[in-house]
């Protein structure tokens, strides 16, 4: 049984005729299934809630990350509840990273049914998927209880679930291993012998850290929350079933 929950930015005129052909495509498919379009007086976790115990047992998140990640905090509560994705608006990064194409061409990933059973990382009490951007804040990070990683200068640090970057990707972020990973990357410079520069990042692969820092540190997740210092985050191996695409990032 299929369940779709529209963001309420949905609600504006201007994405009636994609919803209209989205809907179609779903019928034809004979995916299609109860629809409820939030909105400020509908909560998101009353009805998702209310709907699994009805019998729900595929859950689609139609919008952006911020959607995603809302229904994500929710369904990982449940076991054998399967996340689907069809992403509208204008930041579907996490959509493009489980290769579910935006808008109407999503619904053939939907019907094919192709389910990856993946770890989710956590940063206090919020759930997360993709990464953690932490930027270039002044910060210690405590790797497992053994080691410390203490960035300098202008590196960036991101906590890796999925990452979709150009260095072996497929050898670092698997999420489906049990682990995080920590990337500490140098900012890259300039040209050398007519060739741009590139420095691979340092890649601790942890399950469990904490954030120390001097000041309130900005973290890029769901569009972008600040949290303060400190940070515990933790790796729930297996946590989320999910339909994906054959274009994924791992």
């Amino acid at each position: 049984m299929y369940y779709y929950i529209y963001d309420s930015f949905l609600n504006d005129r201007k994405y009636d005729r994609v919803l209209a052909k989205i809907e179609n495509r779903l019928a034809n498919f004979e995916i299609n299934g109860k629809i409820t379009k939030l909105s400020k007086l509908k909560s998101a976790e009353d009805n998702v809630i209310e709907e699994i115990r009805k019998g729900a047992s595929n859950i689609v998140a139609v919008g952006d990350d911020s959607t995603v990640l809302r229904i994500i905090n929710i369904i990982a509560k449940f076991d054998d509840t399967i996340l689907g994705i069809i992403p509208l608006g204008e930041r579907c990064e996490i959509a493009r990273l489980l290769g579910v194409p935006y808008g109407e061409a999503a619904c053939e990933v939907l019907s094919s049914r192709k389910i990856e059973t993946m770890d989710l990382g956590r940063v206090n009490n919020r759930y997360f998927i993709s990464n953690l951007d932490f930027g270039e804040n002044n910060l210690e990070i405590e790797c497992d209880g053994q080691y410390k990683v203490a960035p300098f200068g202008s590196n960036t640090v991101k906590i890796c679930n999925i990452y979709d970057c150009g260095y072996g990707k497929d050898k670092y972020f698997n999420p489906d291993d049990g682990f995080l990973e920590v990337a500490v990357e140098a900012k890259k410079k300039g040209w050398f012998f007519g060739s741009k520069s590139e420095t691979i990042p340092s890649i601790f692969p942890i399950k469990k850290a904490l954030i120390k820092g001097d000041k309130t540190i900005s973290v890029m997740l769901d569009r972008k929350v600040v949290l303060k210092a400190p940070l515990e985050i933790t790796v729930e191996p297996r946590k989320i079933k999910v339909i994906v695409g054959r274009d994924r990032a791992f």
